[in-house]
């Protein structure tokens, strides 16, 4: 990467495969969590050249020792919203007349 310049850095990439590959973990989920409040970063490129756009998204890989984890996402669920329910409902009626 070049200093100075409005590049991307690597350097995430690169320890994304020096996890999986050197240090013997195994790569099981990639998440994207959508931060909308997030601060813009590098404030040089994004506030002050406009040069680069806001990043609002924060990147959780999921790792493990072993290929098959202890993992219960029973623990994470939340109910459905009501905007969810509706379409589950159009879904069930669109299914009942196209059969």
């Amino acid at each position: 990467m070049k200093k100075g310049f409005p590049f991307v850095a690597c350097i995430i990439t690169e320890c994304l495969y020096a996890f999986v590959m050197t240090l013997v973990f195994s790569w099981l989920k990639t998440f994207i969590w959508y931060n909308p409040s997030k601060l813009p970063s590098p404030i040089e490129w994004v506030n002050k050249r406009k040069m680069r756009a806001k990043d609002s998204v924060n990147t959780v890989w999921w790792f493990s020792k072993t290929e098959f984890p202890k993992a219960d996402v029973t623990k994470v669920l939340t109910p459905y919203g009501d905007r969810m329910k509706k379409l589950l409902v159009r879904l069930q009626k669109l299914k009942i007349v196209c059969g």
